[in-house]
Parts: C-alpha cells; structure tokens; sequence
C-alpha cells in the first residue's frame, strides 16, 4: 500500500490501521524520517524474506541508514505515539475546512472541502461529491488556478494542483489557520467565482 501521503497523517497506523486495510506490502516517504530524505517498505514475511540476506533481491538506498535522518525520525515517531496529537491535527483541519466553507458560502461560492486527519482537498464545484478523477475533472480548475494564485499574493501557501492535499502540521496555529481564512474570504470577494 502506498502510504507516502498518508502515512503518519491520520493516524499512527497510516490510512491502512485507519480504514483497517490488511496491505501485503507498505512503503513510506519522507515522514518516516521527520521530513528528511529517507523511505521506507515493509511487508509481510513471505514478501520480505525475498530480501538479502535471506533471498535473492539486493535493496539499497543512498540514504538508508543515514544517522541524521534515523535520529530525525526516530524523534518524529516519538512524538506521534501520543494519543493527543492526532485529535490536535483533527480538531486544526476541522476548525479549517470550516472556516473556508463558511467564508465560501458567505460570498455564494460552491466549492467542497474533502478532509481526512490533517490532510484537504478543495474543489470549486457545485456537486456534493467528489471521490474520483472522474470527479475532480468536473471540477473548475480556472477558479482553483486563481484561488491558489491569490492566495499565494495573500502569502497563504496552499498545493498547485487540485489534484494534490494540502496538509496542516502540529506548528499551525489558530492565528495561523485564521490567517488562511481570512485570506480565503479576500479572494472569494473576486467575481471570477460569481461566474
């Protein structure tokens, strides 16, 4: 399973101990790592022990074993084994993706907020749903290109594709998010999305 966004981010276990998905095989980005330049896989036994030094498959990295990346990582997981930091993460994208909506219905914008743990998306489309490729395709990419524009002058720093999350970290604070609304309600003012 590819965990390299989701890993860490909405809960300890990634999106597979969320969803309870039995993967075989599981890799991980830089979060494994605390942001460093580092991965990670794991898998089953009857997967890994095709691995040297048991099997034939040779795996090796540039950065593997690296001590800064190791020491930053074994950090990062320390503190993500409490409880408490993924309600704080929770309860942040919550007051968030609210607060555009609100700001968002308040100027007659359409536009739906998907969420999960600290990760959004933000599609400007009148359905309800949007849970595919399919979906987002449907959405306006000319109102999100000018949103994320915007925001950008606004010095809010959201992803540059509707196709990618935005993620909120445990250093984002009330002022921080109420910044990010705030910025949100300036831009929804623009008649592009009256259109």
């Amino acid at each position: 399973m590819d965990e390299v966004i989701t890993g860490f981010r909405i809960s300890l276990g990634g999106a597979q101990s969320y969803y309870q998905i039995d993967a075989d095989l599981t890799c991980l980005g830089k979060v494994i790592g605390g942001g460093m330049p580092i991965g990670a896989f794991g898998g089953k036994k009857k997967i890994m022990e095709n691995l040297v030094p048991t099997g034939k498959v040779y795996q090796a990295g540039t950065f593997s074993g690296n001590p800064i990346s190791m020491t930053a990582g074994y950090a990062c997981l320390k503190l993500l084994q409490s409880p408490s930091i993924y309600n704080k993460l929770n309860e942040k994208t919550i007051y968030l993706v609210k607060g555009i909506d609100e700001v968002a219905k308040n100027n007659n914008v359409s536009i739906l907020i998907n969420h999960c743990g600290s990760m959004f998306s933000i599609f400007f489309t009148k359905n309800r749903r949007v849970k595919s490729y399919q979906d987002v395709l449907l959405c306006s990419k000319k109102k999100f290109n000018f949103f994320f524009q915007e925001m950008r002058n606004l010095g809010i720093m959201i992803s540059p594709s509707f196709f990618e999350s935005n993620f909120i970290s445990l250093t984002h604070d009330k002022k921080d998010l109420d910044k990010t609304i705030f910025a949100a309600k300036k831009v929804f003012r623009n008649n592009i999305f009256k259109q």
